[in-house]
């Protein structure tokens, strides 16, 4: 009888049951079920584990970085007359006896300062040169980054306040402070670097008139070297990870056409209308939508609905589209996100681009020039870099590429000159521009990404296109490798996982797989169902942590409640039935009557309910039920709310009037806005999203006794 592991991994969690399946019957005989429960690699705050121990590093590097530099200023400095030797008398004295910030007050004002003082001016532009950020702004995709922390917002709030005040005054940073009395704080001020570089030049210009020293060649570069030289920033490209398909190919830039392409028509083929009749788009319909967002940065789902408002009025259902809602839509997602890179060649070519005979070499080629100018690979094997240019190199380049664009492509001198300044988004695509070009013809025919990567029906596709990418070896192990310097190849590829999460699933599922080989054997076949959590973001996580957190503070509320009111031992049920009663904010949300602790635990006249009926809508969970007056229940009987009540119009407003005053406050308590939709839509129009989670939900609770069933 073959032997079947069955696993269900999630953050936290592996599932697993280990089955004798007997393939006459189609029937199993479950053996062992258990779940190996373990920390996820990530502290409380979901930061990972080893985050703290490489900022500490990173910390220290700094730290050393800082007094190297400050100690070549300090050098240089001395050289040139305008500071004493670092660790004497005179340097002590300098330091401790004299306001910095007046000194630069009176630098910028054009007062001769003594060669020591304005050395030490120059010493505390070093000091406090202030925030710099990238070299090149990020310019996201559709995918936005995760959100900045409370500490990066209110320094960005700073930079742009003193900037505002500089601006009003006309004063230089060190002339504004200077003017604050010495009991007022003058450190913490936030400010950007390129108003310090500003300070720094005003002051040399004012003072080379005064020190003859500040007019010889090469001082000042050699100062302003010192002073604000900043590492580039760069990627290693061993951490950009590699091409599953082409593993040897080029990583394809986010920032080129082919990568913008790619994701639109993703999810232009992934669209379908929603509903009880949920159904991909027609072609036409996919046409329609897809001409109208070639051209722009993104579309919002009312323009989706437009753009099929013409084919709606041919079939003589005009309007009828107002009423559509589409699957990405439901899911959360603002819009669809367009081509990017299209949308501003269109603007700047005008009524030119679709017919311009150089269309498809600008789109390929325009992009690669620019981010050519913009970032430069320097070393080789495991220290290959890519770095950001200087921003004097930058523009030296894009200068360059604004030549060969009027050479190349016939652009006119305007159109190169918008081509050059073009900002493009960041980052890689997991996908190789081999394996892109390969795929988008099929994707511009309506296939779906997901099916020509992993479906069944492509396999063949895949074999012929991709003969090189990454697939199972073949290799029959006794037991799953574990990572050690033994085994070279499984703790490379444990290091590409750059998800700790992911990587602590794989380490225990490891265990518990090798642990069950050791209790019944080899099986015959191992089948995964892998959890959606795995995929979560960060603040996704940390969303339903808090959750899962304030659920188990409610619960311990009402326990403590119950017993304070002499229901000893309370149960499950009672439980529940307290939380209802605090989320309904102890109403009846169909009569408004109050609910009462006695008549609802002990004098039965309000009872749990079940939104959707339970009969119909197979949904038992907390998320289903609330409380009503028993009378009131059996009016409802086996209907929704709106079926029950939508059709007395003045007791139907009195019930939603009633649900939105229950709406979660910002501490959790109340109603969520998904149950007051319950309430208020028919059940065939949120099927789909239903559907969703509790297929999920079903799968995991069958998938492992239908295993091995034949497919």
């Amino acid at each position: 009888m073959p032997l079947i592991f069955g696993f269900d991994i999630g953050t936290t969690s592996i599932g697993f049951a280990v089955i004798d399946h007997d393939p006459q019957r189609a029937t199993g005989s479950i053996r062992r079920m258990g779940v190996r429960i373990f920390p996820e690699a990530r502290d409380p705050k979901h930061i990972p584990l080893n985050q703290q121990r490489r900022a500490a590093r990173m910390r220290r590097r700094q730290l050393r970085r800082r007094r190297e530099r400050r100690r070549a200023l300090g050098d240089i400095l001395l050289e040139a007359g305008l500071l004493p030797a670092r660790g004497s008398d005179a340097w002590r004295r300098l330091m401790e006896r004299t306001d910095p910030y007046e000194l630069r007050r009176r630098a910028i004002e054009g007062e001769a300062l003594a060669p020591h003082e304005l050395g030490r001016a120059l010493y505390h532009l070093a000091q406090r040169r202030h925030f710099k950020g990238r070299d090149i702004d990020e310019v996201f995709d559709d995918a936005a980054p995760e959100g900045e922390d409370a500490d990066e917002k209110k320094a960005k709030t700073g930079r742009e306040k003193t900037e505002q005040a500089l601006k009003q005054t006309g004063r230089t940073l060190g002339a504004w402070l200077a003017e604050r009395s010495p009991h007022d704080r003058k450190r913490g001020e936030h400010a950007t670097r390129k108003i310090v570089e500003n300070e720094f030049d005003a002051i040399w210009a004012k003072q080379r008139k005064h020190l003859p020293v500040l007019r010889e060649a090469g001082l000042k570069d050699a100062v302003q070297e010192a002073v604000f030289a900043q590492r580039p920033v760069f990627w290693r490209k061993n951490t950009l990870g590699e091409c599953r398909l082409v593993p040897d190919g080029e990583l394809c830039p986010r920032g080129s056409w082919l990568s913008q392409q790619k994701r639109m028509l993703e999810k232009v083929n992934n669209l379908q209308i929603a509903g009880g009749n949920a159904r991909p788009l027609e072609p036409e319909e996919r046409k329609a939508v897809l001409d109208r967002l070639q051209n722009q940065a993104s579309m919002g789902w009312d323009g989706a609905r437009r753009a099929l408002a013409p084919l709606f009025k041919a079939a003589g259902e005009a309007g009828a589209e107002k009423r559509l809602k589409f699957n990405l839509e439901e899911g959360g997602e603002p819009n669809l996100p367009g081509n990017k890179i299209e949308f501003e060649l269109a603007k700047i070519f005008g009524l030119d681009w679709p017919a311009h005979p150089c269309k498809q070499a600008i789109r390929d080629m325009a992009p690669a020039r620019l981010r050519e100018a913009d970032y430069d690979e320097i070393g080789r094997g495991d220290r290959a870099r890519v770095v950001i240019r200087s921003a004097k190199g930058r523009g030296a380049r894009r200068d360059v590429a604004a030549q060969i664009f009027m050479r190349e492509f016939g652009a006119t001198e305007e159109q190169a000159r918008e081509l050059a300044a073009l900002k493009l988004p960041s980052g890689w695509e997991p996908f190789s521009i081999e394996a892109l070009q390969a795929m988008l013809p099929l994707l511009e025919q309506g296939e779906h990404f997901g099916a020509l990567l992993s479906g069944p029906d492509w396999e063949l596709w895949r074999n012929e296109t991709f003969p090189d990418r990454e697939r199972p070896t073949g290799e029959v192990l006794d037991r799953l490798p574990s990572p050690t310097k033994k085994n070279k190849e499984e703790l490379e590829r444990i290091k590409r996982l750059r998800n700790p999460t992911v990587a602590r699933a794989q380490n225990e599922l490891r265990k518990v797989v090798n642990n069950l080989i050791d209790m019944f054997g080899k099986p015959d076949l191992i089948r995964v169902e892998l959890t959606r959590d795995v995929g979560l973001s960060k603040r996704q996580r940390e969303e339903k942590s808090l959750g899962i957190r304030r659920r188990e503070g409610r619960r311990k509320a009402a326990h403590k409640d119950l017993e304070e009111n002499n229901i000893l031992n309370p149960s499950d049920d009672d439980i529940e039935k307290w939380m209802l009663w605090e989320e309904c904010s102890r109403r009846c949300p169909y009569t408004g009557k109050t609910i009462c602790f006695d008549d609802l635990f002990r004098n039965g006249e309000f009872e749990v309910e079940h939104i959707w009926p339970r009969s119909r809508s197979f949904d038992n969970s907390f998320r289903n039920k609330t409380l009503c007056h028993w009378k009131v229940n059996r009016e409802k009987g086996n209907n929704t709310p709106l079926e029950a009540f939508g059709e007395d119009e003045e007791r139907w407003a009195a019930i939603k009037h009633r649900l939105d005053g229950m709406k979660a406050s910002k501490r959790g308590v109340g109603m969520s806005r998904g149950k007051i939709k319950r309430f208020v839509t028919d059940m065939r129009e949120g099927f789909t999203e239903r559907q969703l989670n509790d297929t999920g939900y079903a799968a995991r609770a069958v998938q492992i006794v239908n295993a091995a069933l034949p497919h």
